[in-house]
């Protein structure tokens, strides 16, 4: 056995020696699995103890803070991966509680990473461990959940139809408001880009439905829920990503009598995404600079004032500038040789939906 931990004691180290970006850790990682199952064999609490003592050994291989910590979440979503896959998990099958579940298993992680030392196999096991901790995060969750459904259901006048529906219904705008509804109601039949735009896991439920029957139709939020089973919290958030500000942008753009929906500032948004505990500890800046490097999209888009300004470009302009202390969207304009409205406006009808979507898919992934 002393032996056997070794091998596992070899490939740890020679993890530590590579670089964060060499293509051989994904090959050392499969080594030190397919030694742990080798030791272990079929029992998954034994796998999991053998991973949580590699990385709790890390301390004392002498690396770098990045390094050992990159490590150590490598090994660690290894564990996490085999408890995933086995039948020890604790699950839940109330459908309408899904996203209360998922909430709850993500928390669940981010304590096993902060608190795997903690961990004292003389006392339970690893699963036995963290399912208490899974049961009592889903409970809160599920109690966040039940209590936003009820504000939702309860309320009179969401701020979706306050901010959106208003405009239409008001006896202020007119015969301006039958033009304006006539052309959303043309628009949701012929933009094609709304059907393409779906819930994830529901390919039925796209953002072209969900516009028809929330903003035409004021079908409420829990009757959306029941018809399509799938929870408000989902519809909801689903609709606040993909469907306002492209039903907004569509409005603004074809309608000068609407005035603008208050900007969103993308600096403070930025620094609010590089701030969320979840997404640091998820190396999300890292990704995020990965990802506007390679995003072939960012790159299309264009300012249309200024169309040699791209998405990539605004984007690495942003993150540059939110690293400086006192430096703001009006220094980003000021490089640019814009006014900062039409970086907010860019930002927000035209790289918010896709930014959001990486964010949701990284959380996703990390859980």
């Amino acid at each position: 056995m002393e032996k056997d931990h070794c091998s596992l004691d070899y490939y740890r180290q020679r993890l530590g020696q590579l670089s964060p970006v060499s293509a051989k850790r994904k090959q050392i990682l499969r080594q030190i699995f397919s030694e742990v199952v080798r030791i272990a064999g079929d029992d998954v609490n034994l796998q999991l103890q053998l991973l949580i003592e590699q990385a709790k050994k890390l301390s004392g291989d002498g690396l770098d803070p990045i390094q050992k910590t990159l490590c150590e979440r490598e090994i660690l979503a290894q564990a996490m991966g085999i408890l995933e896959a086995s039948e020890k998990l604790w699950r839940n099958y109330e459908e309408q509680y899904q996203d209360a579940y998922a909430e709850a298993w993500l928390k669940t992680l981010e304590y096993f990473y902060r608190r795997y030392r903690d961990y004292n196999a003389q006392q339970a096991q690893v699963a036995t461990w963290l399912n208490f901790r899974l049961k009592n995060e889903f409970k809160t969750q599920r109690e966040k959940q039940y209590q936003q459904r009820q504000q939702v259901q309860s309320s009179t006048s969401e701020d979706d139809r306050e901010d959106l529906l208003a405009m239409i219904t008001s006896p202020s705008y007119g015969q301006d408001a039958d033009i304006m509804r006539r052309g959303i109601e043309d628009w949701l039949q012929l933009e094609e880009e709304l059907v393409g735009v779906t819930v994830k896991n529901q390919p039925t439920i796209t953002a072209q439905l969900l516009l028809q029957k929330r903003f035409i139709e004021e079908v409420e939020w829990n009757q959306l829920a029941k018809e399509y089973g799938v929870a408000i919290a989902t519809l909801s958030s689903f609709y606040e990503r993909q469907c306002r500000g492209r039903l907004i942008a569509f409005m603004e753009s074809n309608y000068d009598f609407i005035q603008p929906d208050t900007p969103i500032n993308p600096c403070e948004h930025l620094r609010g995404l590089l701030g969320k505990k979840e997404l640091r500890q998820n190396q999300f800046e890292q990704q995020l600079q990965e990802w506007i490097e390679t995003e072939s999209t960012l790159r299309e888009l264009r300012l249309a004032q200024k169309p040699g300004i791209t998405g990539q470009r605004l984007l690495q302009e942003l993150l540059l500038t939110i690293r400086k202390p006192r430096q703001g969207l009006t220094q980003v304009a000021q490089s640019l040789g814009v006014e900062p409205g039409e970086l907010e406006r860019f930002y927000e009808f035209q790289l918010l939906p896709h930014i959001l979507q990486f964010v949701h898919k990284n959380l996703s992934q990390s859980r």
